[in-house]
């Protein structure tokens, strides 16, 4: 686990990198009809966009302008982010061009396969946008760096080194910000969705399915940030210190809400706030609970390390209890039994026969997004089992036994939410379940080699 751990370490940037470039060529293909017919190729040069800043003789919309710029400007911060952290110093001119050369030829190749579809028009503005937004991405992160990174630095080191509760903490903390969601910068649509907040506040439309999801999230996050601070950070428990901390919390579900209304067809309401501070107050109060039994004992000889490691696992056994009465309420509710085997069959059939080929002609943003959802909802069970291997065995799960949990639990929820909510399962669901298992078992081999790094 070492070995893997330091590697990630030295390369999570170009990790990054790809997997963002991946995201851009995967996404921005939504959904291109190729063309087989050779002939037609040649006709299709000549509905190349070479005008910058003009669409069929009229000005490109600003929305769209701007939509081009944002959706590469991560990986401007990623490709600058790799190069600060290689060299630590100012970039010379060549640099500058890598950059700009690397947004480029991510931009002209997805502009070159829409030359060969029926439906997408080649443009040299979207191409001179993303350069753009590349470069803009690069340069905000330089000057944030030069600015500011020695404070920058010192923050970092002092809030998270070798503290793994705060490093947990800070993880979820992204995973709430930056949950797949599809984004549409559009008046109308926030308007629209305003409108429904004020005639409905409160409406919710799976309260309990939301409540156990707040209760993990926001639970766990909350959890991990206040077992930080009490372990790591007691200076700031009191005064000022202690009102922001606070503030930023109950302001944070706020914002999530708020920007949210960026989202097409996303309801919004009220209760979602709730219901995020309901999350946020369990993850609290376990924590003071714990801090309150560790102070109890300080007159009794204890070891401290040992004494974290079993206040997580209360922790834990707490949260699968929650987690497993989520998915049993994700596969199993509304009840809905099956009665014949040929209804199975029919499931089974329409479940196995989708075609590797759709992927072609479906909106693959809403499919990638819908795969990643599969794999988040899985992640945890992965975690639990090998925490609860490790437990009882005393041995992290080997990799035969990690498979074996990785392709046999998807399995069995799946089925049953054929048998008992005659719902159809199509295969790449439940890859992305596998998927999601096993990164949940290597997620706690990580956690356990960072918490025994720190005794």
């Amino acid at each position: 686990m070492e070995k893997y751990y330091r590697w990630f370490l030295a390369h999570w940037v170009e990790v990054l990198v790809g997997c963002y470039i991946f995201f851009i060529i995967f996404t921005t293909v939504v959904p291109f009809k190729f063309v087989f017919d050779i002939s037609f190729i040649p006709r299709r040069f000549h509905r190349i966009e070479w005008i910058p800043l003009f669409d069929d003789g009229r000005l490109v919309s600003h929305s769209d302008t701007i939509a081009n710029i944002v959706f590469f400007f991560p990986l401007g911060i990623l490709l600058g982010l790799r190069k600060i952290l290689r060299e630590y110093r100012n970039w010379l001119l060549r640099e500058w061009l890598q950059v700009i050369a690397s947004g480029f030829a991510v931009s002209f190749f997805v502009e070159f396969l829409q030359i060969f579809t029926y439906n997408r028009q080649p443009s040299v503005n979207d191409l001179l946008m993303n350069t753009a937004g590349t470069v803009l991405g690069a340069a905000f992160i330089l000057v944030l760096y030069l600015r500011f990174h020695a404070k920058i630095k010192s923050v970092l080191f002092a809030v998270f080194a070798r503290k793994t509760e705060m490093i947990i903490a800070g993880l979820f903390f992204i995973f709430i910000f930056t949950r797949p969601f599809t984004f549409n910068i559009s008046l109308k649509s926030v308007t629209a969705q305003l409108n429904e907040l004020l005639a409905h506040p409160f409406s919710i439309e799976y309260l309990w399915s939301e409540l156990l999801l707040n209760l993990l999230i926001y639970g766990s996050f909350t959890y991990f940030l206040f077992s930080g601070i009490f372990r790591y950070h007691r200076q700031y428990i009191f005064g000022k210190h202690w009102f922001y901390i606070v503030s930023g919390l109950l302001v944070l579900p706020v914002i999530l809400e708020v920007y949210q209304f960026l989202l097409p067809q996303r309801n919004h309401a009220l209760s979602d706030v709730l219901l995020a501070w309901s999350g946020m107050l369990f993850g609290v109060l376990f924590a003071l609970s714990q801090s309150h039994r560790l102070a109890s004992k300080a007159g009794t000889k204890i070891d401290l390390h040992e004494w974290y490691s079993q206040q997580h696992n209360l922790y834990f056994i707490l949260v699968s209890i929650i987690y497993l009465v989520y998915l049993a309420n994700r596969f199993l509710f509304p009840f809905h039994p099956v009665h014949k085997w040929e209804i199975i069959e029919k499931y089974l059939q329409l479940s196995f026969s989708w075609s590797p080929f759709y992927l072609l002609k479906i909106n693959r943003l809403n499919f990638l997004i819908s795969l990643l959802k599969e794999t988040f909802a899985f992640l945890p069970l992965g975690f639990i089992l090998s925490l609860g291997w490790f437990v009882r065995k005393l041995r992290p799960p080997f990799v035969r036994e990690t498979i074996l949990f990785s392709v046999l639990l998807p399995g069995i929820f799946y089925g049953f939410a054929i048998l008992v909510k005659k719902e159809m399962i199509i295969w790449p669901d439940v890859l992305a379940g596998i998927l999601g298992v096993w990164l949940g078992s290597l997620s706690w081999q990580i956690y356990h080699f960072m918490t025994e790094r720190v005794k």
